[in-house]
């Protein structure tokens, strides 16, 4: 009988293996999994992105490939700075990486332990170089969930400001216009 039970267990199981992958395979990004492994998985998949040189920024690039990583207040903001950038000859936006809170990424990043303040979840973000965990995190990541997926919320950065406040803090105007590729 119990020869019998495994095999039917083993078969049951051979058939509803390939529904439960393809069903999982359909989940939204950002939607069952933890605060930690959504903002690990984000930090995988953006610091290689970092390091390409491509004509728009990783994270522009993030906000074209990822946008449902991001709540729509931060979306929003991100995506005015990026506008008002590239109408502009000159730097007015952001001149840091917001994610890393750096100009020069360091090749591995490391999520500390994730903790929930009020309906956040927020976890500190080191770099990595040669082995060695930074002392300091370089960015605090904050999180929540919104209809049921995960989303950033905001950066907050050692210095004591966030990426919402300096997204929302008056930019220089433009004075040099970019000049317009079309004729």
């Amino acid at each position: 009988m119990a020869k019998f039970s495994r095999t039917v267990w083993l078969s049951l199981l051979a058939l509803v293996s390939p529904s439960v992958l393809a069903a999982q395979a359909r989940i939204p990004e950002g939607q069952n999994k933890t605060p930690k492994e959504f903002i690990e998985g984000f930090y995988q998949w953006y610091v290689p992105l970092s390091f390409k040189e491509n004509a728009t920024t990783a994270s522009d690039a993030a906000l074209k490939l990822k946008r449902q990583a991001f709540s729509r207040q931060l979306f929003s903001l991100l995506r005015q700075d990026s506008t008002a950038q590239a109408a502009c000859g000159e730097l007015i936006g952001l001149d840091f990486d917001p994610f890393l809170n750096t100009q020069e990424p360091s090749e591995r990043y490391e999520v500390g332990p994730v903790a929930k303040t009020g309906e956040t979840y927020r976890a500190d973000v080191y770099r990595v170089e040669r082995g060695q965990r930074s002392e300091k995190p370089d960015v605090t990541v904050e999180a929540a969930q919104r209809n049921g997926r995960w989303v950033f919320v905001d950066f907050d950065y050692p210095d004591g400001q966030s990426l919402v406040s300096v997204l929302r803090s008056p930019r220089p105007k433009c004075t040099v216009p970019r000049a317009s590729s079309r004729k």
